[in-house]
This record gives structure tokens, C-alpha cells and sequence, in this order.
């Protein structure tokens, strides 16, 4: 004679894995895994960037600096006068 209940082989896929990701070795690394990327993605990456563009040939801005035009105006009568 037969066994009465559900066949275990019938049961639904979805239901199967809400079982897997129950248990505790997939829920914790399921859980931190966003925070941990959230984390590497606003940390992380700029940290990485500033390190290689400390060591690199780059330069961000092309144009001169602020320093250029106060070193033309220093060189002034009017400049000399304030000081």
C-alpha cells in the first residue's frame, strides 16, 4: 500500500528554495552581502582611485592655477604699496 501525503518529489520549486535560503549558512552572507558592497562602492573605490592617482602622471585640471595671477599682481605698484 501506497503512503498517504504529499509526494516530496511534487513539491513546488519556489518553496524549495525559501527552504535553502533559511538556512543560516545562506541568510547571514545574504543579508551583509549589500552592506559589504554598498560599503566597497563608497569606500572602496575612491580610496583605490586616490591611491592610484598619487603614484600616476594625472592631472584633473589642465588650466593654470589661482597661484599664476597672484604672482602677476604681486609683481604690481599697487600691490607693493598695500603691503
Amino acid at each position: 500500500m501506497a503512503a498517504i501525503g504529499p509526494n516530496p518529489a511534487a513539491r513546488a520549486p519556489g518553496r524549495r528554495l525559501g527552504q535553502l535560503l533559511d538556512r543560516p549558512e545562506w541568510l547571514g552572507p545574504l543579508m551583509i552581502g549589500p552592506a559589504v558592497l554598498f560599503i566597497f562602492l563608497v569606500v572602496g573605490i575612491p580610496f583605490l582611485l586616490a591611491l592610484y592617482y598619487s603614484v600616476s602622471d594625472i592631472s584633473m585640471n589642465k588650466a593654470p592655477t589661482a597661484a599664476s595671477p597672484i604672482s602677476s599682481v604681486r609683481g604690481s605698484l599697487a600691490f607693493r604699496r598695500a603691503e
